[in-house]
C-alpha cells in the first residue's frame, strides 16, 4: 500500500492570525507597524520571538496577504493551532 499526501497540493487561503510553519520554525501572520503583512516568529525558545521588527519576522514584509502567500508558500504551510490562556 502506498500513502500519498495530497494536502500539500491544495492551494491554501491565508489570513491574519493564521499559524504557518516550514517544519522547523513557526510563524503567525500579522500586520506590522507599517501596515504590511509578515510572518512573525513564534517558534518557542527563539530570542526574537513576538517582535514585528525586521529581526522578529521571517522574510520580507509584503503589501498584501496574497503577495505574502506567494513569497512563502513554496516552503511554508498552514497548521491547525489553538490559543490557550491559563
Amino acid at each position: 500500500m502506498e500513502i500519498i499526501d495530497k494536502s500539500r497540493n491544495i492551494p491554501e487561503v491565508w489570513k491574519l492570525g493564521d499559524v504557518v510553519t516550514d517544519e522547523i520554525n513557526i510563524g503567525l501572520i500579522v500586520k506590522n507597524n507599517d501596515g504590511n503583512y509578515c510572518v512573525m516568529d513564534i517558534t518557542p525558545f527563539n530570542e526574537d520571538i513576538y517582535n514585528i521588527g525586521s529581526s522578529g519576522c521571517f522574510g520580507c514584509p509584503e503589501t498584501s496577504i496574497k503577495r505574502l502567500y506567494l513569497a512563502f508558500s513554496s516552503s511554508w504551510h498552514k497548521v491547525k493551532a489553538k490559543l490557550v490562556i491559563e
